[in-house]
């Protein structure tokens, strides 16, 4: 049996015209590396995988997972050591 590729016409864009008429036409925004972390930390499942392996405590307010989630955000993003974190609060 012969395979016979079929290429389906893949639309063409077409160049739309800008036209600037000053600096304030554009805003600039730094949103930094946690937008990219949080993306990769969720596709990881870092916080399920934690929260599933480690018994959870009824005496903490927040899942073990999301503390480890934010500690790993917080060195990806700034590799600078937190100090005091129990302290926290």
């Amino acid at each position: 049996m012969v395979h016979v590729e079929r290429r389906q016409k893949v639309a063409q864009r077409k160049p739309v015209p800008v036209t600037v008429t000053g600096q304030s036409d554009f805003f600039i925004r730094n949103l930094g590396p946690l937008v990219l972390f949080n993306h990769l930390l969720k596709e990881m499942k870092i916080r399920e995988i934690i929260n599933t392996h480690c018994p959870a405590d009824p005496r903490l307010e927040v899942p073990i997972g999301d503390v480890i989630g934010a500690l790993v955000a917080n060195r990806l993003c700034s590799p600078q050591p937190l100090l005091h974190v129990a302290k926290v609060g």
